[in-house]
């Protein structure tokens, strides 16, 4: 991150997140801006400043190494490359991507995609990866490249898992007031992540209660302005709207 954080934006991520792999530089921080249609689905890049993150090169913690879940989150597929050697190639190890990555790096993330367990992408960004604009056969194309799952994100229409021999579709959690879908989808990946984390099992049934937890916590990401929702949640809050969740999409 740059030195344009305020002191009390740095204090919530040292307070919520563990920091020791952060790096702070001179400058100004990763910038994005983009504009979205009427409906909030349909997002169209306007500017992408790199600043700080432009000289940055990954530096893995040693507390990092032997973990038994990885998420290489969103940066340039050469530094994800990096950090998979720096942790040894864990054998569940799941990455995130976006398109300006598809513009400008396709052979070293096709390479990443090779390497991992799963790729969490959205739903436009698998037919770019694979060509193919059916969601299912764009799925089964991304399998034939390695990862053994593949969780597409569908915004409003919720989140689909893909595995060789199943196809896990989920609704997302109705919201009525939709503030801000930026972070959704690093919140539905924090969602799913984080219950993976406390069950301790990775198996097709803890599969699709992540998913299901990652479309619970998206839905709180959207109804504020940036990440001002998830800073006030309570695991109970959550539990409280997966409960919720479960009884609206069941029969």
């Amino acid at each position: 991150m740059g030195t344009d954080l305020t002191l009390a934006q740095e204090g919530l991520l040292r307070t919520r997140l563990d920091c020791e792999g952060v790096e702070q530089a001179d400058g100004q921080t990763f910038h994005y801006v983009s504009e979205l249609d009427e409906t909030l689905t349909l997002r169209t890049p306007v500017l992408t400043e790199l600043n700080t993150y432009g000289d940055w090169t990954p530096k893995v913690p040693e507390s990092y190494k032997g973990m038994k879940l990885n998420f290489i989150g969103n940066v340039h597929p050469v530094h994800q490359l990096s950090i998979l050697d720096q942790l040894g190639h864990p054998e569940f190890t799941v990455i995130d991507t976006i398109k300006l990555w598809m513009d400008t790096a396709m052979t070293e993330l096709l390479d990443v995609i090779s390497k991992v367990k799963g790729v969490i992408v959205n739903d436009i960004e698998i037919r770019r990866l694979a060509g193919e604009p059916n969601l299912i056969k764009a799925a089964q194309r991304l399998l034939e490249m390695g990862p053994d799952f593949v969780v597409v994100k569908r915004g409003e229409h919720g989140a689909t898992l893909f595995t060789e021999e199943l196809i896990f579709p989920s609704n997302a959690y109705p919201v009525v007031d939709v503030v801000d879908p930026t972070g959704a989808g690093d919140a539905f990946a924090g969602g799913f992540f984080g219950h993976l984390s406390r069950v301790d099992e990775v198996s097709d049934q803890t599969m699709k209660e992540a998913v299901l937890y990652g479309n619970v916590l998206g839905s709180f990401a959207i109804e504020g302005y940036g990440i001002e929702k998830l800073e006030t949640l309570t695991l109970e809050i959550i539990e409280e709207r997966f409960q919720n969740y479960i009884e609206l999409t069941t029969i």
